[in-house]
């Protein structure tokens, strides 16, 4: 790392990313996926786990979110005896399926949601909600 501002790392500290430049920071706070910088600037906030999410990405992943939820085979999945374990090895498939889908609309977004950091907090957070939805869906 060079130079002043805030860096983001992906991969544990490995290395690091210049996300703000030039920016002096005097105390940082974080809480789960939210990061709080006080500078002499004023206050940054990221609320999304430094994916930097625009409107329209929130309105696409509210739609990647009903895809997982609507699913059949995942939904059969997570309905039969299966292992919490094995649905979740379906889970993230079937997702990683639907993220694939915007790499030629949505190549942005697609990158946003594959950060390793990002990504692996998605597939936690929506696979806890799908898991523990688990039999309250409406069949066709």
């Amino acid at each position: 790392m060079s130079g002043g501002g805030i860096y983001r790392s992906t991969d544990g500290g490995g290395n690091w990313t210049q996300v703000k430049p030039l920016i002096g920071v005097a105390d940082l706070v974080a809480a789960d996926t939210t990061f709080f910088a006080a500078t002499g600037s004023g206050l940054l906030v990221t609320t999304d786990n430094g994916a930097n999410l625009t409107p329209e990405d929130k309105v696409d992943i509210a739609t990647m979110q009903d895809k997982v939820r609507a699913h059949q085979e995942l939904l059969e999945a997570r309905n039969s005896d299966n292992t919490e374990a094995n649905v979740k090895y379906k889970f993230e498939k079937v997702l990683d399926e639907i993220m694939l889908d915007f790499v030629n609309t949505k190549l942005d977004l697609y990158k946003k949601l594959s950060d390793v950091q990002v990504n692996a907090y998605l597939k936690q957070k929506w696979f806890e909600d799908f898991y523990r939805d688990k039999g309250t869906e409406t069949r066709l």
